[in-house]
């Protein structure tokens, strides 16, 4: 599989372990390359971080009315600046490509996130940063 990687500390480690299971891997290190990579090649899938720097200006920050209301929905609080990983997420929802949320959340915000992501249908693995068990994932 040709897998698309988006990690701003562990992308190495990430390389490394996607490759020794037998898959062609691409890092991107924030947003701003997801976004081109996501828009320049067909990718079997995506294995994403959540926080991770965004820069340049992408279309698919994931503000507005759709953000605010699923926080909400769970925390009954305004929201913060959402990461990096759910923009990604998105994008992958809308080229069809599967993608596998990998973070090592805090268990405090990991309530708002699975909300976000079940709803555009993506695998979470919130408790590590375990590549492998995101690649196990992918063939289920």
């Amino acid at each position: 599989m040709n897998i698309l990687i988006v990690e701003d500390t562990d992308g190495e480690n990430a390389l490394r372990i996607v490759r020794e299971f037998g898959h062609t891997a691409f890092l991107a290190v924030n947003l701003e390359e997801a976004d081109f990579a996501l828009n320049n090649t067909t990718w079997d899938a995506v294995l994403t971080d959540l926080h991770f720097p965004q820069l340049g200006n992408s279309e698919h920050q994931f503000r507005g009315e759709l953000w605010d209301g699923m926080f909400r929905e769970v925390n009954h609080a305004p929201p913060p600046t959402p990461p990096a990983g759910l923009a990604v997420a998105v994008m992958c929802k809308e080229k069809n490509t599967p993608v596998i949320v990998v973070s090592d959340l805090d268990h405090h915000f990991a309530q708002y996130v699975e909300v976000v992501l079940k709803h555009i249908g993506s695998k979470i693995i919130l408790d590590s940063k375990d590549w492998a068990k995101a690649l196990t994932l992918l063939g289920e």
